[in-house]
């Protein structure tokens, strides 16, 4: 899976008026971020694709390496693993999505 591939998933979240943010990659890592609103269909959308298996699901203070800068807030990201017909074995796929200012204390 490239860049390019997360068009599916952008026309279905702006389809159904959800939020796509962004997205970019790392060694050995892609990511994309969602609104809140868009989370559990980008989840979904991921696991139709080929991404079935679960490696972990955290709450980070986002440091963006390319950026070499802070990224302001804090997010959940779920990470899977490519698997499947198409997909990179290799490559890890990050869906993030921030939290409100609120939920940080």
């Amino acid at each position: 899976m490239t860049a390019k591939d997360w068009w599916p998933l952008q026309n279905l979240l702006r389809d159904s008026h959800q939020t796509f943010v962004a997205s970019g990659e790392g060694p050995g890592l892609e990511w994309i971020e969602v609104g809140r609103d868009a989370w559990l269909s980008s989840a979904a959308w991921l696991k139709r694709d080929g991404c079935e298996t679960f490696i972990d699901l955290t709450v980070t203070d986002l440091w963006v390496p390319a950026a070499s800068t802070r990224v302001p807030g804090r997010f959940v990201v779920q990470l899977v693993l490519g698997a499947g017909e198409g997909a990179r074995k290799d490559l890890r796929f990050a869906l993030r999505t921030r939290l409100r200012a609120s939920e940080l204390a």
